[in-house]
């Protein structure tokens, strides 16, 4: 679980549905018992129960999620954060899309990503590297 209440309405409301109310003047508190009470509550459920506990309540407790497990959660499938595009090699490419939503009018292309090497003569341009100097990086190949 990912617990993220940084604001006192947050934590507060943590600390009541956990119900550790002995906790709430410790937001802040530099002590490593006050984590050390937050990792035992964890440890008392599991993922689920504690998704379940949660999902009414505002207190920016999310579970970690796998990858597998992420691609299938409803927020990220109804924000599109996956998305396939067809590579001009003819492979569809399943990439991350934008996280940044705008009107349709503005919304971000999703371009096809470089193949490998594809972009270096250009990178390396734009970081200085000589002409003569890329030749021997492109002479010696990805990886050497």
């Amino acid at each position: 679980m990912s617990l993220g209440a940084l604001e006192p309405k947050f934590w507060q409301a943590f600390c009541r549905a956990v119900g550790r109310d002995d906790l709430a003047d410790k937001q802040f508190a530099h002590d490593q018992n006050v984590f050390n009470e937050i990792e035992k509550i964890f440890k008392t459920k599991t993922q689920v129960e504690w998704t379940e506990l949660f999902k009414d309540q505002d207190v920016c407790c999310e579970p970690i999620l796998e990858l597998s497990e992420a691609r299938k959660h409803p927020q990220v499938r109804a924000r599109h954060l996956f998305t396939s595009l067809r590579h001009p090699d003819g492979k569809v490419v399943e990439v991350v899309g934008n996280p940044l939503k705008f009107s349709e009018a503005e919304e971000l292309p999703n371009g096809i990503p470089p193949g490998l090497g594809e972009q270096t003569r250009e990178v390396l341009q734009e970081a200085g590297f000589a002409d003569e100097e890329i030749k021997v990086y492109e002479q010696a190949g990805p990886g050497e």
